[in-house]
């Protein structure tokens, strides 16, 4: 009754799992193939600096954005009463909306310091809570639709949000405004997306009486999901951005603004298909645990589908990385092409990886996640300073490598450690 057989075909059936994925790539794919295309003129109109000043930028976003949501969006689709996800998608807008004001008083505080507003652009630094608030809306919105499977909905917010973010930064690269136009462009279509999925969400109305009443144990309940889920997304992001801090200070600015454009080009199979796979896998691993359901042939099935999307492109990237960065970037920006082929390994294990990390969210597992997050934080950090101790940013970059595919591989055999002892307890009750 329980044989488990690794089925590919399983995923390929109308409304299935492969059907609601791609409602998301369509759009998503896109999307990205706009970004991609857009690419090529925006690397003739910036330098690689301003390049890195908007990775440098987005990473201290990405990292605020965990610590504006209390990472309370990610647990919108764990109730099995819409209401009680409603609580917590308010719960969710009220942290974002104090927590960048928060920002806007520590900002005007670095401005009233002399010595601390010299060291900082003024007007990107102002820009700072604006990314931070409408990145976090972006996110709780994206997880409530994904709750109703608006899959559709999600998509054209993709698409949206590219052509804002490219149209803007095209315009202000031909009107001159070289220092800030690349980082202006990505707080616009964020904006904008923003603002279309706030009017075209699904509203649950929540009698006063019902809110009154369990506001306060709905929230305790998922306040000890998010215990454990914020500071094991600080470590795991801050693994994934340690590298953009750490290039900056020690390595210079054009450097992280080639570093930047490798991980773009790289990332796009994971923005547009990997982001897609890992929201209805989310949703549908937390609907058959809820079910009581076998998740270990769904989990094989996802990773399979995922290996054979990457494995040809990878290859590619690892064998003509720098001429095809040289032929359509501009031959200055070849050195990206060498930091491309040698992050291609990691970026394709963590495609295959990243969407189902939030499994052992749904086995209520997120414990031990910090500290899988703090492997991969040592790992990248101390790679890339080896290589500036050896004066080698390509060396630092390859142990930097090598130490995150190891913790990748290390977690993936707990999750399926932990797959494996739930089956045995379903399989126990049946």
């Amino acid at each position: 009754m329980f044989k488990s057989r690794f089925n590919l075909t399983g995923l390929l059936t109308p409304n299935s799992f492969t059907t609601q994925v791609a409602k998301l790539v369509g759009g998503t794919t896109v999307a990205h193939l706009f970004t991609l295309l857009i690419s090529p003129v925006l690397t003739r109109i910036f330098p690689a600096e301003a390049f890195g000043e908007l990775q440098l930028f987005h990473s201290v976003v990405v990292i605020l954005t965990i610590l504006s949501t209390g990472c309370f969006e990610y647990t919108f689709v764990l109730p099995k009463r819409d209401e009680n996800a409603a609580i917590l998608f308010r719960l969710s807008f009220i942290i974002n909306l104090s927590f960048s004001a928060f920002l806007y008083l520590i900002i005007s505080f670095i401005h009233a310091n002399e010595w601390l507003s010299g060291n900082f652009n003024s007007i990107v630094l102002w820009l700072i809570p604006v990314g931070v608030f409408f990145n976090s809306a972006l996110n709780i919105l994206v997880h409530w639709i994904v709750r109703f499977e608006q899959y559709g909905v999600a998509s054209r917010s993709k698409v949206i949000q590219s052509f804002t973010v490219g149209g803007t930064q095209v315009s202000l690269g031909f009107l001159g405004t070289l220092n800030f136009g690349l980082i202006s462009g990505h707080v616009f279509g964020r904006f904008i997306s923003t603002v279309y999925l706030f009017f075209k969400r699904i509203r649950i109305r929540v009698e006063r009486d019902y809110l009154k009443k369990n506001k306060q144990s709905v929230t305790a309940k998922y306040s000890e999901i998010v215990r454990f889920l914020i500071p094991s997304n600080i470590l795991s992001y801050g693994a994934l951005e340690i590298p953009v801090f750490i290039i900056s200070s020690f390595f210079g600015q054009e450097v992280l603004g080639f570093y930047s454009l490798a991980y773009r080009v790289l990332s796009v199979p994971s923005a547009f298909i990997g982001n897609s796979v890992g929201q209805v896998f989310f949703k549908q691993l937390s609907d058959r645990y809820n079910a009581e359901k076998l998740i270990r042939d769904f989990l094989y099935k996802t990773w399979g589908v995922l290996f054979l999307i990457t494995i040809i492109p990878t290859l590619i990237l690892i064998l003509w990385a720098e001429p095809l960065f040289a032929f359509v970037f501009g031959e200055q920006w070849q050195t990206a092409g060498s930091i491309a082929m040698i992050m291609a390994p990691l970026l394709a294990i963590d495609f295959i990886s990243a969407p189902t990390g939030k499994t052992l969210v749904v086995l209520e597992k997120q414990k031990v996640m910090p500290l899988f997050s703090l492997i991969n934080i040592l790992a990248r950090a101390g790679g890339l300073l080896m290589g500036w101790y050896q004066n080698d940013f390509y060396l630092g970059l390859t142990y930097m490598v090598v130490g995150h595919i190891f913790g990748l591989v290390i977690y993936n055999l707990y999750l399926i450690k932990a797959v494996h002892s739930y089956e045995s307890s379903v399989r126990n009750s049946k």
